[in-house]
């Protein structure tokens, strides 16, 4: 604290402690150390710019899609998606869905659940 005071009236230059300066320089030599282990990182993983050609801009002045021409691309996606739900061998069909009846299906329940009465009904 005197040493600031001292320094700030310019009173008297006060001496710097040796063990401060040699702070100073090891932290000047790790600053450059890291400075330099940056740059070689930088390199080694720096990627290359890959330049594509520039493509032709569309011109403005171009028309857009009319309504007729979207409803037939969608139209024709539709029936494409159609044709593929119908020839698809792995896709299920409600024909292919076997639906049991509500007592079977009430049957099937209470086995599930109820798996120690039935052996108690049968077995009693």
């Amino acid at each position: 604290m005197i040493r600031l005071l001292l320094r700030l009236l310019n009173i008297r230059d006060y001496e710097v402690c040796a063990s401060c300066e040699t702070l100073k320089k090891q932290l000047e030599f790790v600053n450059a150390e890291k400075r330099d282990l940056t740059d070689t990182l930088l390199k080694l993983v720096n990627p290359t710019i890959i330049q594509q050609p520039i493509s032709e801009l569309k011109s403005a002045a171009a028309p857009a899609k009319t309504f007729s021409r979207r409803r037939a691309e969608l139209e024709n996606f539709n029936r494409q998606r159609d044709n593929v739900i119908k020839t698809s061998p792995f896709l299920a069909k409600p024909e292919d869905i076997i639906k049991p009846t509500p007592e079977q299906a009430i049957s099937d329940l209470e086995k599930e659940l109820l798996p120690e009465t039935d052996e108690r009904i049968n077995n009693g």
